[in-house]
């Protein structure tokens, strides 16, 4: 994958699944074996707890949005 197309991967995960709070395209943009090394241990490794530490910073703060810049 370029490094534009990675670019907009991420642009879709932040857009999408973080600001629009869709969580249908998330199995499109993260890996099954995705690694968060910053959730908790439970949570770290695939898409389930990459989903659950997304479910719960919407629980957290509902109206929060992400902006990337380049």
């Amino acid at each position: 994958m370029s490094a534009e197309e990675n670019q907009a991967v991420i642009r879709r995960l932040f857009d999408e699944v973080y600001n629009d709070q869709n969580l249908d395209v998330l199995d499109e943009l993260v890996a099954e074996d995705v690694v968060n090394h910053a959730a908790a241990d439970e949570h770290k490794h695939g898409i389930e707890g990459f989903r659950h530490v997304i479910e719960w910073t919407y629980a957290l703060a509902p109206d929060a949005r992400s902006e990337l810049s380049t």
